[in-house]
């Protein structure tokens, strides 16, 4: 079945650029970092959602894997860490600029979860904000 992905959870840009390589040489089609992940076993080294914390460092992961590979680049974030550090713009801005190709955004906060509603209007100030990166909507309803 084709395409297929990978996906990437991790905080380490000097590993970045050779796990892409392997992934691309696995022979999948597209590669996602995982920003997204709100589970604290994820986030305790930083890793997951707790990127949120470290947007430039994001920036430095996407871009070595960008420059790695010949396969698509995308990213999967949430909102922000918690209500007061929404920063989905500034990322979707920094995504772009490391010239990931979509970003994929969860209309809720780290702190969240899965619970609450999800806020449409971020997501919305991420879609004007984006230049050239594809902004896809992430909601779960339960």
């Amino acid at each position: 079945m084709r395409p297929i992905g990978a996906q990437l959870c991790g905080s380490k840009p000097e590993l970045a650029a050779e796990c892409a390589r392997i992934i691309q040489d696995l022979g999948f089609d597209s590669l996602d970092l995982n920003c997204g992940c709100p589970v604290d076993k994820v986030t305790k080294d930083g890793s997951g959602s707790g990127m949120l914390k470290t947007p430039q460092l994001i920036g430095d992961i996407l871009a070595n894997m960008v420059s790695a590979v010949k396969i698509p680049v995308t990213i999967k974030i949430r909102a922000g860490w918690d209500s007061s550090q929404i920063n989905a713009v500034e990322i979707v801005k920094i995504a772009e600029s490391a010239g990931a190709k979509a970003i994929c955004i969860h209309g809720r906060t780290r702190a969240q979860a899965y619970r609450g509603p999800a806020n449409w209007d971020w997501i919305r100030e991420c879609k004007q904000a984006a230049q050239t990166i594809k902004v896809i909507e992430k909601i779960f309803f339960f």
